[in-house]
């Protein structure tokens, strides 16, 4: 019998060398495809670029295809990462991991939780972090390359899929547990994009896509082209479904953590917390410097086989959607963004601009519409009133910068101004809402579905959750202007 060949790569056999003729063809691709995703398109052209984009990768992904490595199958291997936990010094006795609803996993109680019980404890032994690069040709690259210089959370992707390609990886029992697929943005497909007409988020989406496109296309060049990556175990491995894969695993599951001298902070993926989903609450996990280990406490009680849930932070379904692929229809922190600005030609512009300054707010860009009783905030009530005010009241607030601090003071604001102001509003919001493809009975009707794909559920979600924002706006400024 002939020598078998070595496993070279977590899980996989060796990935075949790709042919010359191929190679080219590809290289070629990736050229082009850096090209078109360096190139600042007009707002107009968006759409297009992002088509033209979003088809030079599916072209790329079609070459690719037969030397992808196999992404994990993460069912069968949750008692060996356990024991990989335990073994490393993790302590986890309260809690177990199972399947939950949509098939998704998550962290259950094993008994009952007080508030402040220690839920769990992860070594930073067991952490993946951005300094621990033991790979001497890719931890050269990444002290070399002026783009990874700024951008830790792609250190981590490539550190994350040099150790995926390494039989011997410490992390190996980690690895095999990730999801094989994400429903980040970069799994979306234009059909999906088209569902989001009229949300913000859509262009933020495009951005995303671009950005990774990108990224992708100039690391395929680095590996491919710098004399000291020719060697890189990563080399043959690096595919644009492969870098997708890393990249939505650390937007999805990193954090910060202190670095080992305690000087500053780097990103990490933390095995087994990493496991616990999101609900409202507060943040209950802190880093305990004396046993140097990532500790997570309870953040209110749970009962017994209760999932036992963790708070991501104040943040919005926006960016839930975008960066970790789910929204959470009962976020207490949601709010939708909408751009306002003052146009140059406006005879009014240097007196409305400076005024701006004094309040410390732009003149154009994102304001945010928060969900709950008071939907518009102070920085946003002032711009709204700067952008209708004349010429005589913009002169009087002006002079009177000491008294800057009651410009929201109702005793103070001109009734005509906060009238013209909220009809202004209004209209904007009303236009906006026009621009979705559907209203919100629409969306609600169709998220009863139980043959909603999660991508398809998570897209109708954050519309619907973003005409609920705006329709609350619209009655909360028809109240202002009334009172």
């Amino acid at each position: 019998m002939g020598k078998q060949k070595k496993k070279s790569i977590n899980q996989n056999e060796k990935v075949s060398k790709m042919p010359s003729h191929k190679r080219h063809q590809l290289n070629n691709l990736a050229e082009i495809l850096l090209k078109k995703c360096t190139e600042l398109g007009t707002t107009k052209e968006e759409w297009k670029d992002y088509e033209e984009i979003y088809n030079n990768v599916q072209t790329i992904r079609d070459i690719e295809k037969e030397y992808n490595v196999t992404l994990p199958n993460r069912d069968d291997k949750w008692e060996n990462f356990l024991s990989w936990c335990s073994d490393a010094g993790a302590n986890f006795e309260t809690i177990d991991i199972k399947k939950l609803k949509d098939e998704e996993y998550g962290l259950v109680s094993k008994q009952l939780l007080n508030e402040g019980d220690v839920v769990l404890k992860v070594p930073r032994k067991l952490m993946m972090t951005t300094t621990a690069i033991s790979e001497p040709i890719l931890n050269n690259f990444v002290k070399k390359d002026p783009i990874l210089q700024h951008m830790p959370n792609v250190v981590l992707a490539l550190h994350l899929m040099n150790e995926y390609v390494n039989p011997d990886s410490f992390w190996k029992p980690y690895l095999s547990i990730l999801p094989a697929e994400y429903n980040t943005v970069l799994y979306f497909t234009p059909e999906d994009l088209k569902e989001l007409t009229g949300s913000p988020v859509k262009e933020e989406c495009m951005k995303m896509y671009r950005n990774i496109a990108r990224q992708y296309s100039y690391f395929y060049r680095q590996f491919q082209q710098c004399p000291e990556l020719r060697s890189s175990p990563l080399r043959h491995y690096f595919t644009y479904d492969f870098y997708r894969w890393a990249v939505s695993t650390v937007m999805t599951r990193q954090n910060a953590v202190p670095s080992a001298d305690g000087n500053n902070f780097i990103s990490a993926l933390i095995p087994l917390w990493d496991m616990a989903n999101h609900i409202n609450g507060k943040i209950s996990t802190d880093y305990n410097v004396k046993e140097n280990c990532l500790e997570c406490m309870a953040m209110k009680n749970f009962l017994k086989d209760e999932e036992v849930y963790i708070f991501y932070g104040a943040r919005k379904n926006a960016e839930f959607f975008i960066h970790n692929g789910f929204v959470y229809p009962e976020n207490q922190h949601d709010a939708t963004s909408l751009k306002f600005g003052i146009s140059k030609n406006d005879p009014l512009f240097s007196l409305k601009s400076q005024l701006c300054s004094e309040l410390n707010i732009p003149i154009s860009g994102s304001y945010y519409l928060h969900c709950g009783k008071k939907p518009i905030d102070e920085k946003l009530l002032s711009f709204l009133k700067i952008l209708v005010m004349n010429e005589d009241e913009l002169k009087k607030w002006l002079e009177m910068k000491d008294k800057l601090t009651e410009f929201n003071n109702p005793e103070r604001e001109s009734e005509i101004t906060v009238s013209e102001a909220m009809k202004y509003f209004e209209t904007r919001i009303s236009l906006l809402l026009k621009l979705y493809n559907s209203n919100i009975e629409e969306d609600e009707k169709l998220l009863v579905s139980s043959e909603l794909l999660p991508r398809r559920k998570m897209i109708l979600q954050l519309r619907c959750l973003e005409k609920k924002i705006l329709q609350n706006a619209l009655i909360y400024a028809a109240d202002y202007k009334n009172l």
